[in-house]
This record gives C-alpha cells, structure tokens and sequence, in this order.
C-alpha cells in the first residue's frame, strides 16, 4: 500500500484486512490524511475538481458552500490554528474518549491543553486549607482540591502556618517552609515522595 493509494473500512472489511497502524504513517506505506480517513477520524476532500466545476461554482456561491459541506471541509480555523501530528496513545486511553462519542479528539486536546502550561484562565486565585484537603480556586472559577496525606511536608505546619498561603502564577507556595505545589501537579494526582494514604477506622 502507497501513501496515494486510499485504504477505507469498507475495502478493509472486504479482503479481511486490517486497518493502517500509525507504524504505517510513520514507515511512509500511507499518509496521515489516509490514516484517518480509514479510521473514520476524518473526512477526504475533493482533490481532483475540473476547470468546468471550478468556473461553475465560482458562478453559484450557493453550490460552493452546499459542496463544501456535504464533504465536510472545515471552515478557517480560529486563532490559535491545530497543528496536525501522529501521535501514539494506549488503547484505553483512545477507548475511554471515544465512548464518550463525537468529538472525542476535541476532547483529547483539551484534556492535554488543561496539563499544559499554567495560563491566564489556570492562574491560582486563592487558596486554603482544612483538616483534610487543600483546596485552590482558579481564575476561571473552578475550585480544585488535594488530600493534604499526598504532601508530607505540610504535616510539620499548625493551623495558622498551613493557612498562610503564597500564590504564584503556575500554584501556592508556603513560604515557612519553602514548598510549593504547582497546579498541574494537582491536576496530574502527582504525591509527594512518601505520601502515604491515612488508615481507614474500622
């Protein structure tokens, strides 16, 4: 199989053969664009259109933008633009965001764009503490939370000096103790080194 050559499911399910793998993508056997038309991840467009449909459309704006919709061309991108790359995940990963339907790639992006670095709508606004959790409110409104078991070091502060609460852009800081714990650290479940879960009472 070529990179020029289209690989589809139902050409697939026909000869019993398997679907392109990104190894594929990646040796050169087929393309990125074919790799997801196969997979039902994206929509080809129309690569071969003769003078005649070109002169023809540009005269019907009206048939363009029916075209163009019933192949499923994307209109302009907003700012910023996506970037299309290969990128290898673990099955249940893929799995756990396509049960959850269409747009299960929008929704991949967005979970990584929430780990990427901390910006504007990610910047720590106010935080605290109780017998239990930390507790950080971001300047987008939500409210995150920790177990205060996963960050050992906070174990030596009182009431009053586990309060006292520093914020930086990227988290909060304690600064009795120079510790901090960063906002993706949150969202990634990352423990401290030997964070140890309370033992449950009978």
């Amino acid at each position: 199989m070529t990179a020029n050559r289209r690989f589809t499911k139902s050409e697939g399910a026909a000869n019993g053969s398997s679907l392109p793998t990104l190894d594929d993508v990646e040796k050169g056997l087929i393309s990125l664009d074919d790799y997801e038309i196969a997979h039902g991840e994206d929509v080809p467009a129309f690569d071969d259109v003769g003078d005649a449909a070109i002169l023809s459309i540009a005269e019907t704006p009206e048939l363009g933008t029916m075209l163009d919709k019933a192949r499923g061309k994307r209109g302009p991108q907003k700012a910023p633009v996506k970037e299309r790359i290969g990128l290898r995940l673990d099955k249940d990963v893929v799995d756990y965001f396509r049960s959850m339907g269409p747009g299960w790639q929008g929704r991949i992006n967005e979970a990584l764009h929430a780990l990427g670095p901390a910006g504007r709508e990610q910047r720590p606004v106010a935080a605290r503490c109780d017998d239990e959790f930390l507790y950080v409110v971001l300047a987008d409104g939500r409210q995150i939370r920790a177990p205060l078991w996963w960050y050992p070091f906070l174990a030596e502060l009182d009431d009053k000096a586990l309060n006292d609460i520093e914020l930086t852009h990227e988290g909060v800081w304690w600064t009795a103790i120079d510790e901090g714990i960063s906002v993706k650290s949150m969202f990634l479940g990352i423990k401290a080194p030997g964070a140890k879960a309370p033992e449950k009472a009978a």
